[in-house]
């Protein structure tokens, strides 16, 4: 009695699993199967086994820093060196004179006072500075004293006076040179009053 107890159970139990299995879909046949994933391990990908990187890798680096600093080192030298070169102003010599104008007294008199009949300083006459080739590269006007100055570089000039007005004609181009050893600074421009 028991024996067919236990087989009436047991055939329950698998009417009942196959009900359940009846149940759960299947999946559909157009699913794609899943691959098995492929694990890389660091040691394979980037070194040897243990995940170690080799040692020359500090160096591969080291080596490449110092390539590009010296890139950059060389480039500015070339860049530099293809730079024009800086020109390099003459030497400047100073020279200068004064514009007087005369004779300032009409027959000069017997004993006449110190300084009365001097020529009189000539103030805002203009002075054209020719170079040797008759270019011109100054023009001064001298000051209230009748001095002037001008700044010019080793050579052969010309000092040109123009007219000033109240004062009869034009004195002579006076030729100049000017030199380490030879720096004019008395050059005197005369002018005539008209006074005789």
């Amino acid at each position: 009695m028991n024996d067919r107890f236990d087989d009436e159970v047991w055939r329950g139990v698998e009417r009942r699993l196959a009900a359940i299995e009846t149940l759960v879909p299947e999946p559909p046949s157009w699913q794609p199967t899943r691959e098995p994933a492929v694990r890389v391990t660091r040691g394979a990908a980037f070194g040897p086994p243990g995940g170690r990187r080799p040692a020359t890798r500090p160096l591969v680096g080291a080596f490449i820093v110092v390539g590009l600093i010296a890139a950059l080192i060389l480039g500015s030298f070339v860049i530099g060196s293809a730079r024009p070169a800086p020109q390099v102003s003459p030497t400047a010599y100073l020279i200068g004179g004064r514009a007087l104008a005369g004779p300032t007294c009409g027959p000069k008199p017997a004993s006449p006072l110190p300084g009365e009949c001097a020529p009189r300083p000539v103030s805002g006459a203009v002075l054209v500075i020719d170079d040797s080739a008759g270019h011109e590269i100054r023009r001064v006007t001298t000051t209230a004293d009748g001095t002037w100055s001008a700044s010019v570089p080793a050579g052969a000039y010309t000092v040109i006076p123009q007219p000033v007005v109240g004062l009869f004609g034009t004195p002579a181009p006076v030729l100049v040179t000017v030199n380490a050893t030879s720096i004019p600074t008395g050059i005197e421009i005369d002018y005539f009053t008209g006074i005789v």
